[in-house]
């Protein structure tokens, strides 16, 4: 549960209202969660948006996407959204895992994958899996800058 990230438009949240009954702040933060997931190898395009869905109270709206490991098409996370400003989700567990090893690591917190392993009573594969998986540039001599003059 997130409390107080947004939720369904209402009299509290009418300065913050967005598209089909959800706030700006919900939709925001469902499209960064969506974003995140691509960047963590569970691809989001094409599947279901914070815009796709006419929002109810605790109704669940599920989320797809494709995990580029397997290559197949799975749940992401489901979410509900409240009228009281809460939003909870129901997560992809593989996804879940992920995000927690990379922050852990790019925080600094989990410095290898026997770190990872240990700190998260993970088996040593699952944090090799997960640790260092999210999307770099390893060449970035390949785009193109404009630089204003």
């Amino acid at each position: 549960m997130l409390d107080g990230i947004g939720g369904l438009c209402g009299a509290y949240f009418e300065t913050d209202k967005g598209p089909n009954n959800l706030s700006k702040r919900a939709h925001e933060f469902v499209e960064d969660l969506r974003t995140i997931a691509t960047n963590l190898g569970f691809d989001c395009t094409g599947f279901e948006s914070s815009e796709t869905y006419e929002w109810e109270s605790n109704k669940r709206y599920k989320f797809h996407c494709k995990d580029l490991r397997s290559n197949t098409e799975c749940l992401l996370f489901e979410a509900k959204a409240f009228k009281n400003g809460n939003l909870h989700f129901f997560f992809n567990q593989d996804f879940i895992l992920k995000l927690n090893v990379e922050f852990g690591r790019l925080k600094g917190w989990l410095k290898n994958t026997r770190e990872a392993s240990t700190e998260l009573s993970i088996t040593l594969e699952e944090a090799m899996s997960c640790f260092n998986s999210n999307l770099q540039l390893h060449d970035a001599s390949c785009l193109k800058l404009g630089l204003a003059a």
